[in-house]
């Protein structure tokens, strides 16, 4: 007599369930190229991460002060003006601005995981810090550009991203091996093309498009009651929601991070200072000065707070604001 055997729909599923896992694990697991990580955001806000890599690996200009950060930081600080600054007070050094829109410290430290492996070792890391720290989803380009070990290692407490970013990742890397084999249909280049370069400062741009299309002038300058108003929203946000003693907690994308680009700073000889740039009319001090204390000195420009000729908007300063701080900060870093 032939047996005919039950359909068991847990032990179905359970198989279903179990291969799905198995190919999405060895999927995760395909090789790729840094640079089309890169690109990955190049139709994005953060299209300057596709410059980044290029500066870092075919840019043999020297690389010795390194700017990271937020938005913030990225409109505040003019690299072409510091290298000036700084050579015209007998310092030849070669300055770059790696800060992206956007808050979430892990792409810096992405970026300068990527620069140090390289072998472009700075003297200096100047990192950009605000009243409101990363939290808990650190940056939205993040699961695109990081390597695959660096996601799987995003381990904080409160990364409330982690098994979203975790879930991208085999649908990523097979994305990634088709764009090595087709990038045409992808519109990326699997190797540099010095005639789409944008040069060695990325920043000397004097506009700049942000992803809902619109295209900042960063020579304009605000109306005060319109920079009032911003700051007034800014202010409303809570700088801090939790005590200090839960800090890793509330700002666990901020201090993982900071820990790790010191970490890799000092095993390399790097020294690290920190910058807090205003909003207007808002404060130097920031929750984490403390934390920050523990890393290098943290320079707090709050000659730009009370002028409202400096901003384009609440947050962030304009091309002469820029060229304030970046001056002052010359002068703090030859202090120091």
């Amino acid at each position: 007599m032939v047996k005919v055997r039950r359909f068991r729909p847990i032990v179905a599923l359970f198989s279903i369930v179990g291969t799905a896992l198995a190919l999405a694990i060895a999927a995760a697991f395909i090789p790729d190229s840094a640079y089309l990580r890169f690109q990955l955001v190049k139709d994005t806000q953060y299209a300057q991460a596709q410059w980044i890599y290029e500066r870092i690996h075919f840019d043999d200009r020297p690389i010795d002060v390194v700017v990271v950060g937020p938005s913030r930081t990225w409109f505040g600080v003019n690299p072409v003006r510091m290298e000036e600054d700084l050579g015209g007070r007998g310092l030849s050094a070669g300055v770059v601005n790696f800060s992206l829109l956007g808050p979430g410290r892990n792409m810096n430290y992405v970026i300068l995981k990527e620069l140090l492996e390289a072998k472009r070792t700075p003297r200096l890391v100047v990192i950009g810090v605000s009243d409101q720290p990363a939290r808990l989803f650190g940056h939205p380009a993040f699961k695109f550009v990081a390597n695959a070990g660096d996601v799987a290692r995003a381990t904080f407490v409160s990364n409330v991203g982690y098994l979203r970013n975790l879930g991208y990742l085999p649908f990523r890397q097979m994305k990634l091996a088709a764009m090595r084999v087709f990038p045409d249909a992808f519109g990326v280049r699997p190797s540099f093309d010095p005639a789409s370069y944008e040069g060695s400062s990325y920043d000397s741009v004097q506009s700049f498009r942000l992803a809902d299309g619109r295209l900042i002038d960063r020579e304009r300058v605000m109306s005060h009651a319109e920079l009032l108003a911003d700051a007034a929203a800014i202010r409303r946000s809570r700088p801090r929601m939790l005590p200090a003693d839960w800090a890793d907690i509330e700002f666990g994308d901020e201090n993982f991070y900071i820990r790790k680009i010191v970490a890799m700073a000092r095993a390399t000889g790097v020294k690290v200072v920190f910058l807090s740039i205003p909003y207007f009319t808002g404060p130097v001090e920031t929750p984490e000065d403390a934390f920050y204390a523990q890393y290098g000195p943290i320079f707090k420009a709050d000659l730009v707070t009370e002028n409202d000729q400096l901003f384009w908007d609440g947050e962030h300063l304009n091309v002469a604001g820029a060229t304030v701080v970046t001056d002052w900060l010359a002068d703090q870093l030859l202090k120091d």
